[in-house]
């Protein structure tokens, strides 16, 4: 006696049907018996609420950026051409001027008085004087002349070496000089300065050897 085949799920039925709601995400199977019956979850295949709004608040964000950074770059006070040459614009600028080269120092340009007033002479009277270093166009200038009876007088510029010669009775030179005169005007110019100072010297002598003399005098160096 042969057994008849049967069917692979005794208890399900083939007629059962699928059903699945299409806003709820949730599909269900039922048969025609309870013991059947199953459900199938199915997620939604919408986006959340936050992701919907995500990418166009980013964007709003950005431009919204973007618009303040134009803001305060056309709000920043710009530079006119005219403010960039004032003084002010140039004392609140840093300073990387290369200094010049140190100039020569500026000579007073003040006279110097070598004598004024009456001289004594009993053979000879020396007068220094220094000139300044950087004097241009130095010369001395004035006027003598003799009180009373006294000797005729010799009056003569001399340089360092010319006066070493005259104070030790060597043969004598000078630069400039009048000799035998009672009264003098004159004006010499004298060798200009470099870097140092130089000296120079106005001698007054009697004409006459052992003679004597009294002079008013009023002499001056000039620098230029």
């Amino acid at each position: 006696m042969t057994t008849p085949a049967q069917a692979p799920y005794p208890n399900r039925d083939s007629s059962a049907t699928t059903t699945i709601s299409p806003k709820g995400g949730r599909a269900s199977t039922a048969g025609r018996g309870d013991e059947n019956k199953f459900d199938i979850h199915i997620e939604s295949p919408e986006r959340s609420p936050l992701r919907k709004v995500a990418g166009p608040l980013l964007i709003v964000v950005i431009l919204g950026a973007g618009y303040y950074a134009w803001r305060g770059y056309m709000g920043r006070p710009q530079a006119h051409p005219s403010e960039a040459a004032s003084p002010t614009a140039a004392n609140n600028s840093a300073d990387f001027s290369i200094p010049a080269p140190s100039a020569a120092p500026a000579v007073s340009q003040a006279d110097i008085q070598v004598v004024n007033g009456s001289v004594k002479i009993a053979d000879s009277q020396v007068f220094a004087i220094e000139l300044p270093p950087h004097a241009v166009r130095p010369h001395i200038h004035g006027e003598f002349h003799t009180v009373g009876s006294g000797s005729a007088v010799d009056l003569m510029l001399m340089d360092e070496q010319q006066h070493d010669d005259f104070v030790n009775h060597r043969p004598l030179d000078w630069m400039q000089g009048q000799e035998g005169a009672k009264s003098a005007d004159v004006d010499w110019l004298l060798h200009p300065t470099a870097g140092d100072a130089q000296k120079y010297y106005l001698v007054f002598a009697t004409s006459e050897h052992g003679g004597a003399a009294t002079v008013k005098a009023d002499f001056v160096v000039s620098l230029e």
